[in-house]
């Protein structure tokens, strides 16, 4: 007995069929599929997928197939699904998709949040390079400026203050960076 490997290839008209399975399971495969995909149609499925999981009796596996099937997604599919889900839409939304609206909203947020701090951190630490090479007396031109408040790295930024303590050009705070 050989066992050969198999690629399976399926696309929207496969996840569609997935979804009309008797079986609610096969829901998971028809959410696989749009794994790297983002647009309506992904979302749709998606959605469609998570739907299925109703059918389930048994709670525990309805919770399970629900965890597998947003595991199988990107989180740029993740994050877009809330926006698919209006209350215009869908007036009455089902507790556990209402409960997902919500956690994945506020990891959006939290993630938008955690962002806006880093940016927040390296501009601070942008001009406080910016304002420690002027009192250096070391000349900054436009395109070192751009350089420093372009960077959003903050080790990168740190590492040149670092070297800027005793510095006496530009070259020598950038280094090999």
């Amino acid at each position: 007995m050989s066992f050969a490997p198999t690629v399976m290839l399926l696309g929207e008209p496969e996840a569609l069929a997935l979804l009309k399975a008797p079986a609610p399971e096969m829901a998971f495969y028809a959410a696989w599929a749009m794994q790297t995909r983002h647009g309506p149609a992904a979302i749709e499925i998606a959605l469609a997928a998570l739907r299925r999981t109703d059918e389930l009796s048994d709670p525990a596996l309805k919770d399970a197939l629900r965890q597998s099937i947003l595991a199988v997604l990107s989180d740029t599919l993740k994050e877009a699904l809330p926006a698919m889900i209006s209350l215009e839409k869908m007036p009455k939304l089902e507790p556990w998709l209402q409960e997902l609206i919500q956690r994945l909203e506020a990891r959006g947020e939290a993630r938008g949040e955690a962002r806006g701090e880093a940016r927040g951190e390296a501009r601070g630490e942008a001009r406080a390079l910016l304002r420690f090479l002027e009192h250096r007396g070391i000349a900054v031109d436009a395109a070192a400026e751009a350089r420093i408040t372009a960077c959003t790295d903050t080790a990168i930024l740190e590492t040149w203050i670092a070297r800027a303590a005793k510095a006496t050009t530009l070259v020598e705070v950038f280094g090999a960076s």
